[in-house]
């Protein structure tokens, strides 16, 4: 995929997109493949809307300098909505030199307008 991140045609390209994106390191890239009206389940099961705060998740993420991986369990597609169920992991040495690791279980929803993007980001 070229540095412009087009976004996935397809349900199945959403997360290799997703993983592309944060592993560049450019939140705008990352942003772009959520819907306008996406909303981020935090740890502490907070429903968040403002796309700033999204934002501000991911880069707090991608400012570890950390690779997440992704492993795709399931893609469930009915019409325009699909459910990815998808085990993910950022693993390594934190700024402190200690091991660290991020990681879960999420399920993603997606519904097609220019491309697939996220609706629903649940982070378990």
């Amino acid at each position: 995929m070229s540095e412009s991140f087009p976004l996935p045609t397809e349900p199945e390209g959403v997360i290799p997109s997703l993983v592309e994106r944060f592993n560049s390191g450019k939140v705008e890239a990352m942003m772009a493949l959520y819907a306008p009206e996406a909303v981020f389940i935090a740890n502490d099961g907070r429903t968040i809307r403002d796309r700033t705060e999204i934002a501000a998740q991911f880069q707090r993420d991608m400012s570890l300098g950390l690779p997440l991986k992704a492993n795709v369990r399931h893609v469930f597609v009915g019409d325009d909505t699909a459910q990815i169920v998808v085990d993910w992991s950022i693993d390594g040495k934190g700024p402190d030199g200690k091991d660290l690791h991020l990681g879960g279980l999420s399920k993603r929803y997606r519904a097609p307008r220019r491309g697939w993007t996220l609706a629903v980001y649940y982070r378990q």
